[in-house]
C-alpha cells in the first residue's frame, strides 16, 4: 500500500498541523515465501476483531493497552513468524457541529509500526486521545502484497469528582463551583465521547472561546487546568474593571458587598461572558445588573 505521511497530530479543518513522525518497533526481516501447492495468502487481523468492546482511557488518565496481532493463512507453513508487517493506528474523534470555537477541532493521532516481524504489534500511543480508531496491517507474502483493516472505538472515564475538586484547589474554590455547575464535573458523556454543550463547549469546564485543544478535549486534568487559567485571566480582568471607578480605595455598590464578594461575581459572570457590575455615575456607585442568572447557580452549586 502507499502510505500517507507518518505522524501524531491534531487535525484542524482536516489538515495535519504538525511534521510527521515515524514509529518503529520492529526490524526488517524477509517475507513470508510460499510453499508449494500453496493457496494465495490471505491477511487476518485475529486482535481485537471485529465487535471488539471499546478500549477505555483510565481516570489517571491514561492511554489503554491495544495489542494488535495478524497472521498470514493459506499458506503452507505458516510464514507469520517471518514475515515483516507494517501497522498503522489511526483514531479520530467524531466531528460536532456547533456555535463554540470547540466545535470547530478535529482530533486525530496516527502511529506508524513499520517492518514489524512475527504478526504481533503494540503502538505506543504517545497521546491522550479518543474516538473511531482503524487499525490496518499489510504485508508482502510470496511475492503478493496483502492487507487487513479492523475497526475499534477509544472512549474516556469521568475522574472522581474527588479528584476534580483537589485539581480545583478545593469544593470552596469558585472553579470547582463553576466545575459543578457547568458540567456536572464530568469530561465525557454517557458514550465515553467529551461531554459537550449544546454550543459545541466541551469537557468539565465547557470550554467554548477560545477552542479546547485536542488534549483538552481528552485528558480531563488539562481541560481542568485550562479553566483555570481562564478563570484567572477573568479574574485579573475583573479587578481592573471595578479600579475603574473606586471611592476611598473602595468599591461602593447597590448590595452592600465587600470587595471580595464583587470580584467574585464579576470574575465568575466573566467565566461566562459578560459583566456583574456596572457603573451608575449619577449616584456614583456599582450597580449589580448581570446578564441572567449564571453567577448566582454557581455560587449555589454543590457537588458532594
Amino acid at each position: 500500500m502507499t502510505e500517507p505521511a507518518l505522524g501524531t497530530a491534531m487535525l484542524t479543518g482536516g489538515a495535519l498541523a504538525n511534521g510527521p513522525r515515524l514509529l518503529a518497533p520492529g526490524a526488517l526481516a524477509n517475507s513470508g515465501v510460499a510453499a508449494p501447492n500453496s493457496g494465495p495468502p490471505v491477511l487476518v487481523i485475529e486482535q481485537p476483531g471485529a465487535g471488539a468492546p471499546p478500549f477505555v482511557i483510565d481516570a489517571t488518565p491514561r492511554m489503554p493497552s491495544v495489542v494488535c496481532r495478524a497472521r498470514v493463512t493459506g499458506i503452507v507453513p505458516d510464514p507469520t513468524p517471518t514475515t515483516a508487517f507494517d501497522w498503522l493506528i489511526e483514531i479520530i474523534e467524531p466531528q460536532r457541529r456547533g456555535t463554540c470555537a470547540s466545535a470547530g477541532v478535529l482530533c486525530g493521532y496516527q502511529e506508524y509500526g513499520r517492518a514489524v516481524v512475527g504478526g504481533s504489534w503494540q503502538p505506543g500511543l504517545a497521546e491522550i486521545r479518543g474516538g473511531e480508531a482503524r487499525i490496518r496491517a499489510s504485508a508482502t507474502v510470496g511475492g503478493t502484497r496483502v492487507e487487513a483493516e479492523t475497526r475499534v472505538t477509544i472512549i474516556g472515564t469521568n475522574p472522581s469528582r474527588a479528584a476534580v475538586r483537589a485539581l480545583c484547589g478545593g469544593a470552596a474554590t469558585d472553579i470547582a463551583r463553576i466545575a459543578c455547575h457547568e458540567s456536572g464535573m464530568e469530561q465525557f458523556g454517557g458514550n465515553g465521547f467529551p461531554k459537550l454543550g449544546p454550543g459545541g463547549d466541551t469537557g468539565i469546564m465547557q470550554l467554548c472561546n477560545p477552542a479546547a485543544s485536542c488534549d483538552e478535549r481528552w485528558n480531563w486534568k488539562a481541560n481542568v487546568d485550562r479553566g483555570i487559567a481562564l478563570f484567572n485571566q477573568h479574574k485579573g480582568a475583573a479587578r481592573q474593571h471595578l479600579n475603574a471607578h473606586t471611592i476611598d480605595g473602595k468599591w461602593p455598590n447597590d448590595k452592600g458587598m465587600t470587595k471580595e464578594q464583587m470580584l467574585q461575581r464579576e470574575a465568575i459572570k466573566r467565566f461566562n461572558g459578560g459583566q456583574y457590575w456596572t457603573w451608575d455615575a449619577t449616584n456614583s456607585m456599582w450597580l449589580a445588573q448581570p446578564p441572567g442568572d449564571y453567577t448566582d447557580k454557581v455560587l449555589a452549586a454543590s457537588c458532594p
